[in-house]
């Protein structure tokens, strides 16, 4: 085991919505900026995510928000799940109009009026919530193997947590719309479910490339087929490998944050015992220590995988408090 790693072990938590959502919005001020969008939307007739809705299945557009100019800002919209049978998905697509920084959508418990509002707080959402859908700004599709699929249930309570983001001088729309496509009726699948891992203690020291790693045992049988990754603008470099004690076969290679690799695997994975996770990072350009934070600013070292059979999500996190060794 790396010397700089530390070791985590696997549990069943739902954490990663508000993990991502580390620094939301106050419901009022998402209401506000909902409102003036839509305003703005019919004043100036904006236009419309390029994304055709699937021939079996759901799709889902979220209301216009107001990103004013040169904001950074977390915000969740709450709703229900409009079916009222069980949606077998097959695939997950996503569009918007260019302001999403990324974005996670989740299953959850929390029962709250349909709207934008401020994202569930860190430590409650361990238990009440589950990541389903998380991507950056170029988000591929998300392709279930033939004969898999993401069960869920009629009317369930579900959030998505969009990180918005305008670097331009004026305000702004954004419209987000996901599709879930489903099986065709009749068909029947093998339910499949997320694993997530990521660590929040870390701080990267200024005018320094540095390296954040972690390991994450696994105590799950599973057939794992996708992997995904989730970093900031200083990441350079992020890699899973198999772990049981010692490194082993690199899975997954990413070096690039904005539009990270989806990787699927044509024959799964199976049973894997661990894994290790390296984040390299590139701060040489600032005098600042930069720390886990849901800010364009800040960084993160998160991945996730599709497997199956579900068993719930598979979580790997490591200690609190978040930020380690960074300035209060």
């Amino acid at each position: 085991m790396s010397g700089r790693a530390a070791r985590f072990f696997v549990f069943l938590p739902a954490f990663l919505p508000a993990f991502l959502a580390a620094c939301g919005c106050g419901a009022a001020n998402d209401a506000a900026r909902e409102a003036e969008a839509e305003a703005e939307s019919e004043a100036e007739g904006e236009s419309e995510p390029d994304l055709a809705p699937p021939t079996y299945g759901i799709q889902v557009p979220f209301p216009e928000i107001k990103v004013g100019a040169g904001e950074d800002f977390d915000t969740c919209y709450f709703f229900e799940l409009p079916a009222d049978e069980r949606v077998d998905v097959v695939r997950f697509d996503s569009a918007h109009l260019g302001y999403t920084h990324h974005f996670i959508l989740s299953e959850t418990t929390i029962a709250r009026d349909e709207g934008y509002q401020a994202c569930p707080d860190l430590i409650g959402s361990f238990v009440d919530s589950k990541p389903i859908f998380p991507g950056t700004r170029e988000q591929p599709p998300v392709a279930f193997p033939d004969g898999v699929c993401m069960q869920l249930a009629p009317h369930a309570r579900m959030y998505m947590n969009l990180h918005l983001v305008n670097p331009t001088t004026e305000a702004v729309s954004e419209r987000f719309v996901v599709n879930f496509e489903a099986l065709e009726p009749g068909a029947a699948c093998t339910p499949a479910d997320i694993m997530a891992g990521a660590t929040t203690n870390f701080a990267i020291p200024p005018r320094e490339e540095h390296v954040v790693a972690f390991d994450c045992l696994l105590h799950r049988d599973m057939n794992l087929f996708a992997m995904t990754s989730h970093a900031h603008a200083r990441l350079t470099r992020f890699t899973v490998a198999l772990w049981d004690g010692d490194v082993g076969d690199t899975i997954y290679d990413n070096d690039d944050w904005d539009e990270p690799l989806l990787e699927i695997y044509d024959d799964p994975i199976v049973n894997p015992t661990g894994f290790h996770v390296e984040c390299a990072y590139d701060n040489r350009q600032s005098d600042e220590t930069v720390c886990f934070g849901g800010l364009a600013t800040d960084e993160m070292c998160t991945f996730f995988g599709y497997y199956w059979p579900a068993q719930g999500l598979v979580s790997c996190l490591p200690e609190f408090p978040i930020g380690g060794d960074c300035p209060p």
